[in-house]
C-alpha cells in the first residue's frame, strides 16, 4: 500500500503519494480526486494536512480546483526550469511536487576529444572523467546528463578508482566545493535543439523515437578567476520542461531599469517559473 510515511513533514509525503498516483494514472486527466474527507481517512491523516498538500498541487499545476464542485486532475504537468540559476535537478523536481530520482548509468577514465580540451583549457586528448546519468520525475526520465571532469580538480584528494564509485559525485557542487576544494562561481551556457536521432547517446534512442526534439544545454563552469573547472551537456527530450526569458536592452545597467526587471522577473517567476535574466550562474540575486 502506498500510504507508509517516511520521516519527512507529512504534507510533503501526502503530496508525494498523491503526484505519484496522478504520474501512474491512478488518477486520470480531468478526472475527480477523492475528497478531502475521503483522502484524509485513508491516509489516516487531519484534513487541514490534506487541504495543504491540496494546495501545493494546485500551485504546481499537477490539479485544478472547481468552486463546489472538487479538485481535477490537470493536463500533463510541465517541469519549470529556472535558466538563470544552476540547481540541483532533484531538489528543483521535489520543490515542484514530482518524485525525483537518479540514475548513475557510467563512470569513466578517458581522454577528451578537441572541442571538450578546447572548453576545459587542457590539451587535446588529455585524460578526464566521463560520467553519464539521468534524473526522473515520477520514475519518467526528464534530463539526461554528460560530465566531463580534469583529473586535476580530484587527483589529489582521491584516487581515480575511488571517484568512479557511485554517488561520489553528488551533488556535483558539494563534489567540487567540499571533496576537492575547487569553487564554482558561475556556468556560461549556449542552448541548441536537436532530434534524437543526431545527439549519438543510446540511452535516448533506446528511450524516444528518432525525431523526438531534444533542447541541449552546453555549459562550462568557472572559478572565480575564471579557470574552467566542469563541462556539461544537460539532454532534455520531449516536452518535459518548459524555459522563460527575459532579454535586456543595451542601457539596462540603470538602478531604475533594473529594478523594473526585477519586478518583470519576479511576476514571469510566479506566473511562469522558469525565468533566465543573463547567464546561467549560482547564487545570481
Amino acid at each position: 500500500m502506498d500510504k507508509t510515511f517516511r520521516q519527512s513533514p507529512l504534507v510533503n509525503q501526502v503530496m508525494e503519494i498523491l503526484s505519484s498516483r496522478i504520474s501512474k494514472k491512478i488518477y486520470p486527466i480531468n478526472n475527480r480526486l477523492p475528497s478531502e474527507i475521503e483522502l484524509a481517512k485513508e491516509l489516516e491523516v487531519s484534513r487541514a494536512t490534506i487541504r495543504r498538500a491540496m494546495d501545493l498541487l494546485v500551485e504546481r499545476g499537477l490539479i485544478y480546483r472547481r468552486h463546489g464542485i472538487g479538485s481535477f486532475v490537470s493536463n500533463e504537468p510541465v517541469i519549470s526550469n529556472p535558466l538563470s540559476q544552476f540547481i540541483d535537478f532533484r531538489e528543483m523536481l521535489f520543490a515542484q511536487g514530482f518524485v525525483p530520482g537518479l540514475v548513475e548509468l557510467s563512470a569513466k577514465i578517458t581522454k577528451a576529444d578537441p572541442r571538450t580540451a578546447k572548453l576545459l583549457h587542457i590539451e587535446p586528448y588529455t585524460t578526464v572523467l566521463e560520467t553519464h546519468k539521468y534524473f526522473t520525475a515520477n520514475d519518467e526520465m526528464v534530463v539526461y546528463c554528460v560530465n566531463h571532469i580534469p583529473l586535476w580538480i580530484f587527483i589529489d584528494v582521491m584516487k581515480p578508482e575511488e571517484v568512479l564509485k557511485p554517488g561520489v559525485m553528488e551533488p556535483i557542487l558539494d563534489f567540487y566545493e567540499k571533496r576537492c576544494g575547487k569553487r564554482i562561481e558561475y556556468y556560461a551556457c549556449t542552448i541548441r535543439t536537436e532530434l534524437v536521432k543526431d545527439c549519438n547517446i543510446p540511452y535516448l534512442s533506446e528511450h524516444f523515437k528518432p525525431n523526438t526534439p531534444v533542447i541541449i544545454i552546453d555549459e562550462v563552469g568557472y572559478s572565480a578567476g575564471n579557470q574552467p573547472l566542469h563541462h556539461s551537456l544537460e539532454y532534455h527530450p520531449g516536452n518535459h520542461m518548459q524555459f522563460g526569458l527575459i532579454r535586456l536592452l543595451k542601457y539596462a545597467d540603470s538602478k531604475e531599469y533594473l529594478g523594473n526587471v526585477r519586478k518583470a522577473f519576479n511576476t514571469l517567476n510566479n506566473q511562469f517559473a522558469a525565468v533566465d535574466i543573463s547567464s546561467r550562474l549560482i547564487g545570481s540575486d
